[in-house]
């Protein structure tokens, strides 16, 4: 993405388009609100802290495209300003087979989690659905099932 954004604002913008992120969602984990980016406030100054946030939460996104608009969104391992980790990349097959391997048993250890609160939230809606039929409140949505989630 090296498009060049009129204004900071934008750009703040196109990080929740990118991360898939709800608009208002990605503006409450950053502590602002969703009408500070719209209509005539988005040409107004950005707070320093909102970008401290976002360069902490997403370090993947390059400082230089955020606040100046040059380069590209996402940063290079190894360039742009605030580079503190470095990537290790697999030298041979068995370093690639391990690197397979951990991210596959990572992998299953986070479907499993979700399943996990997958089946919290199903006992959840079981209980609401009690508690709206105790009140006669109609349901509102479908109950999830743990046919939502991945598979292990």
């Amino acid at each position: 993405m090296e498009k060049k954004s009129t204004n900071i604002k934008e750009r703040i913008l196109e990080i929740s388009d990118y991360y898939k992120v709800g608009k208002e969602r990605f503006f409450i984990e950053l502590g602002v609100t969703y009408g500070n980016f719209k209509g005539k406030s988005k040409n107004t100054a950005v707070n320093s802290d909102v970008l401290a946030e976002i360069l902490t939460k997403y370090k993947d996104i390059s400082p230089e495209w955020l606040i100046l608009g040059s380069g590209k969104m996402i940063k290079i391992i190894g360039q742009g300003i605030g580079v503190h980790e470095k990537q290790v990349q697999p030298n041979n097959k068995d370093d690639i087979y391990d690197k397979y391997h951990t991210l596959l048993e990572e992998n299953k250890n986070i479907c499993k989690r979700n399943i996990e609160l997958y089946e919290d939230i199903i006992q959840l809606q079981k209980k609401i659905i009690e508690l709206q039929d105790k009140n006669s409140i109609p349901l509102k949505n479908k109950p999830a099932t743990t046919s939502d989630v991945c598979q292990v």
